[in-house]
């Protein structure tokens, strides 16, 4: 894995409901949950009654690949999150959809120093009592192979959840002249949601693509579905969201 220094340039790398993935085995959200995941349904249609549905045709998209790590993402992994796995196909759809066209692409994960000296607080204990994850230079650091940046990828390292916090996303992001941003990875409450909610906040239209992006738990994923959609973002299936552009 080709490694970047914290303060260094980021490195160039050499129709229906959404569907949840919440679960190692991959299955979908039940049927009886999957209503909930759209804040009701009625808000996609409220955004195709007032033409949102046309607005993904104009800006620039740029993809955004949250923490798609072996150590979030195997199967066993020591900061594993449930259904990461399952997502890996939808996101390389999606991935290849991007790279066919050309389209900018970053890759934004974590590193922790062994020490912990740079891990929140809150994750402080428990990352230094039990097993230790994303430490640059190991395999668990890596994005997982299936997803693994082509050259002229960018790969981000975020210190904490959002992806924008402390580093150049926003800045290349203008640059490239994107003003539309396509998220995925994992996992929804922490790095997808404070990801997602910084680039409103920076004034990017955003696109959670539900079936490539992951949470613990299907109760989990569904609130923050409503959460998002409820300010704005479009919360669609691969399939729907590539029928938009």
């Amino acid at each position: 894995m080709s490694t970047i220094s914290r303060r260094s340039k980021p490195e160039i790398a050499n129709k229906s409901r959404p569907a949840i993935y919440y679960q190692e085995t991959g299955k979908a959200l039940p049927a009886e949950i999957q209503p909930e995941c759209t804040a009701a349904g009625q808000n996609q249609r409220s955004k195709r009654e007032f033409g949102m549905e046309e607005a993904p045709k104009s800006g620039k998209y740029a993809l955004v690949i949250i923490d798609m790590q072996n150590d979030f993402v195997l199967p066993g992994a020591p900061a594993g999150v449930a259904g990461a796995y399952a997502t890996i196909p939808q996101i390389r759809k999606l991935l290849d959809f991007f790279r066919t066209r050309g389209w900018p692409v970053f890759h934004a994960v974590r590193e922790y120093r062994a020490d912990g000296s740079d891990i929140e607080i809150t994750r402080l204990d428990e990352f230094l009592k039990g097993r230790r994850y994303v430490v640059p230079g190991t395999p668990g650091c890596e994005i997982v192979a299936e997803l693994a940046p082509v050259e002229g990828e960018y790969r981000i390292v975020k210190n904490r959840f959002s992806a924008f916090m402390k580093t150049e996303l926003d800045f290349m992001l203008r640059r490239l002249g994107v003003t539309r941003l396509a998220v995925c990875g994992t996992q929804y409450p922490n790095c997808i949601r404070a990801t997602i909610f910084d680039a409103i906040c920076y004034g990017y239209q955003v696109t959670s693509v539900t079936d490539a992006t992951s949470a613990q738990t299907p109760e989990v994923a569904a609130a923050n579905i409503r959460d998002l959609e409820n300010v704005g973002v479009a919360c669609l299936r691969l399939e729907e969201f590539l029928d938009s552009l």
